[in-house]
């Protein structure tokens, strides 16, 4: 039985970020709300672009660069930052 192959692309970002169940009473979402979710949601769609299926940010290359080879790829300037992600 042949099953079908998915692809997914994945953005990775290391920082501080609200994660949990927001929302009121009558409403509860779980989600994860702060500026390395926007940073990471932004490397997810640069995958494409580089043929890529995993992009991570500096802070995660930084804590994973003695276990993994890691490859430069371009600077990143993400809307609403001023610096761009290298």
């Amino acid at each position: 039985m042949a099953y079908p192959s998915i692809f997914v692309y994945i953005g990775l970002n290391s920082d501080d970020c609200l994660v949990g169940n927001v929302g009121s009473d009558t409403r509860i979402n779980y989600t994860a709300v702060g500026d390395a979710v926007n940073v990471a949601s932004r490397l997810v769609s640069v995958n494409r672009r580089y043929g890529t299926s995993i992009v991570i940010g500096p802070r995660t290359k930084d804590k994973i660069q003695r276990f993994f080879v890691c490859r430069w790829l371009s600077f990143l300037r993400v809307k609403g930052k001023e610096e761009p992600c290298k």
